[in-house]
């Protein structure tokens, strides 16, 4: 799902109270961090707090 989103996990970062997600996405790399675990999200709902993260910056 989010590879057809043009989202490319390269990492996962877990701390106690939430994960950050490095990707690339348009040739870029981002570091996101959510406010939950990205695996109790469903796929879409990832991609789209990704996305939205880098179009808000």
């Amino acid at each position: 799902m989010l590879e057809r989103g043009g989202v490319r996990v390269l990492d996962v970062y877990r701390h106690k109270d939430r994960d950050s997600i490095r990707f690339i996405y348009r040739d870029k790399v981002y570091l996101v961090s959510l406010k939950g675990f990205y695996d109790t999200m469903k796929p879409e709902e990832l991609l789209n707090t990704l996305l939205s993260q880098v179009e808000g910056k």
